[in-house]
């Protein structure tokens, strides 16, 4: 699962995956905007049947916080 957010975002980021871990923040990668946090909020939905509230979306600061929501 891990990957495929990973996968995900990097996609929708147009970053190298390898550029993401758990650790990554948000303001860490310049193109992670409202807008592009919304499309990976979206995307993971979509693609991996895992639907995410939108107020704690909203809340979500890193890779490892979105993982926990996905996971959990």
């Amino acid at each position: 699962m891990k990957e495929k957010v990973l996968e995900i975002i990097a996609e929708i980021l147009k970053v190298d995956v390898a550029v993401l871990n758990e650790d990554t923040k948000i303001e860490d990668i310049e193109k992670w905007d409202s807008l592009a946090h919304l499309m990976i909020i979206e995307a993971i939905e979509n693609k991996l049947g895992k639907a995410i509230p939108i107020d704690e979306a909203m809340e979500i600061t890193s890779v490892k916080e979105l993982l926990e929501k996905v996971e959990g």
